[in-house]
């Protein structure tokens, strides 16, 4: 009798593994190895992390800290870096540091589902990035998303050492970014223009041969150079304001309303920074495979994206962004192969025209 066959279908292929990825930041960075603790909300009491940096005194009270930071981390939800000063002796302090990750939910979407592994990778390495590019006394008089875009340029660079640079999700990262602000004024976390700086580059560069330490000089030296000025935000939330002002007065807001909005916006500025912004935002869907948006896949056919495609494009040249104007216009379908131009299950509402009544 034939033996039976069990066939493996590996849809994604990365598996983000806990354990697996907070040994390799202990190996590239001993640093953290003996005062750094990794933990995850799925599985609370399985910590990550060596205790032989710590004071004896202090080790029976570190469970507590730990749960501390978890539930301060669930409260807030979202993933958390966490140091402190802990007295060693009365003329000495060391360093303890706990990161709390929440693991992205797993969803029926496929496209969304493979996103997950690549995501709590890349937040993992952006807490870690938190430890090792802590604001110093310095850098006080760079404006507050500062700090976290030195953690995501570390953690940008490190995904693209393990996945490659071409991936479309760096562009959903970005654009995800862009948006929030777009949406919120809120500029905590954009990020989006250091990151942008670092994917363009690295379709010239080779990142892959960096040392651990070469790695954080150059996550400290983008974010140095590419985190937006305050004069640049002021102008920006001008420029958004009445998507921001749709959102808030809106809670259960139409997605075609905001993107409308958004790409009204973008394209009426005459500020290149707040155009960039805008454009990013809409990168991923002017891909061929769409985006997701409040968990909708959103698609637009061919024709709609191309007419879009030409209209950021020609305002990008007209900032003199001709690199970014030819970056989009390889979405083109007709810049495709075949197998992508045939008709597409999902049309989108054209956005040049404004959403249906």
């Amino acid at each position: 009798m034939a033996q039976e066959l069990i066939w493996t279908e590996d849809v994604g292929g990365y598996r983000f593994d806990m354990a697996a990825e907070t040994r390799v930041l202990f190996n590239d960075y001993p640093q953290l190895d003996g005062n750094s603790f990794f933990v995850s909300t799925h599985d609370p009491l399985n910590v990550h992390g060596n205790t032989h940096g710590l004071p004896k005194g202090y080790l029976p009270l570190l469970p507590n800290y730990v749960a501390n930071c978890i539930q301060d981390s669930i409260e807030s939800f979202t993933s958390k870096a966490y140091w402190r000063k802990v007295p060693d002796g009365p003329n000495d302090a060391f360093d303890l540091n706990v990161v709390v990750l929440i693991p992205t939910l797993q969803s029926d979407l496929p496209e969304r589902e493979r996103e997950r592994h690549f995501r709590d990778f890349f937040v993992l390495n952006h807490e870690a990035g938190h430890l090792l590019l802590p604001w110093s006394i310095e850098d006080n008089l760079k404006p507050y998303p500062f700090s976290e875009c030195l953690a995501d340029a570390f953690a940008t660079i490190r995904a693209i050492q393990k996945f490659g640079a071409d991936d479309p999700i760096f562009a959903k990262l970005s654009a995800s970014r862009s948006l929030a602000f777009i949406a919120s004024g809120d500029y905590k976390h954009l990020t989006s223009p250091v990151t942008a700086a670092i994917m363009a580059d690295a379709q010239t560069r080779d990142f892959s041969n960096l040392t651990p330490d070469e790695t954080l000089r150059l996550a400290k030296g983008y974010a140095m150079a590419f985190t937006p000025v305050q004069s640049e935000l002021n102008r920006a939330i001008t420029d958004y304001s009445a998507v921001a002002a749709y959102v808030k007065q809106t809670p259960d807001f139409d997605k075609m309303r905001l993107l409308h909005l958004t790409a009204t916006s973008c394209l009426a500025t005459a500020n290149q920074f707040s155009f960039m912004l805008g454009a990013t935002s809409f990168q991923p869907l002017l891909h061929p495979q769409g985006a997701l948006l409040k968990e909708e896949k959103m698609i637009l056919s061919p024709h709609d994206r191309d007419q879009l495609i030409d209209v950021f494009a020609a305002r990008a040249r007209d900032f003199r962004l001709h690199n970014f104007a030819a970056q989009l216009e390889e979405n083109k379908s007709g810049m495709l192969p075949p197998k992508t131009q045939k008709a597409l299950p999902y049309k989108a509402t054209p956005l040049l025209n404004g959403p249906k009544a």
